[in-house]
């Protein structure tokens, strides 16, 4: 690739593998850096029903593992995106948990703390026994490099006779106008 330099034409010098051409913060020139891009997908999918209570407890299926590198020395990203479909006879939410060496914790796409209030990346609460709820979010995580668990939970932590349904409707009816869904979790490893 030839360039225009200060004052003459140039061949453009050969970056690093893994890097991209890109220009410069400033704008008046060209480098070579962690470029955007998607390195790997993962994608679960679930087809069944369940039953979740009053604590939070892993959706079925909703389970994927990856293991994120590194690019140019920075550690990728994962984006994490589910799907959840749900019904539920009162209130109740969802969140994400990520496992890393044997160390859960919950993935920060979740709402401040604010009193008793539980911190979820989407909340819900009962209006119809025919309605399926498709709740979803995109966060960008940053695990670092290695091995990453990630999980979809749901509960409905209030009182112990609240419950979520997940791929049906509340009623369940067995008739033409009752459906039942899937779920899904997709996640990528991307560039920094």
């Amino acid at each position: 690739i030839v360039v225009r330099g200060a004052s003459t034409n140039e061949r453009l010098a050969i970056g690093t593998a893994g890097q991209a051409l890109k220009v410069n913060s400033a704008g008046n020139g060209l480098e070579y850096g962690p470029g955007g891009g998607v390195l790997q997908t993962k994608h679960a999918i679930f087809q069944n029903t369940q039953r979740i209570g009053q604590s939070f407890a892993d959706i079925t299926n909703m389970d994927i593992t990856i293991t994120v590198g590194t690019t140019a020395g920075v550690a990728n990203k994962v984006l994490l995106m589910p799907v959840i479909s749900m019904s539920n006879n009162a209130y109740g939410g969802l969140r994400m948990t990520r496992t890393t060496s044997g160390s859960t914790s919950i993935v920060n796409a979740i709402g401040n703390a604010a009193g008793n209030r539980a911190q979820t990346f989407s909340w819900t609460e009962h209006h119809n026994n025919h309605i399926i709820k498709n709740l979803t979010t995109s966060f960008l995580d940053s695990p670092g490099a290695g091995t990453h668990q990630y999980k979809v939970q749901a509960g409905s932590p209030y009182d112990s006779s609240y419950y979520i349904d997940i791929n049906r409707t509340l009623s369940d009816d067995n008739y033409s106008y009752t459906g039942r869904v899937c779920s899904t979790f997709t996640i990528m490893e991307v560039l920094p």
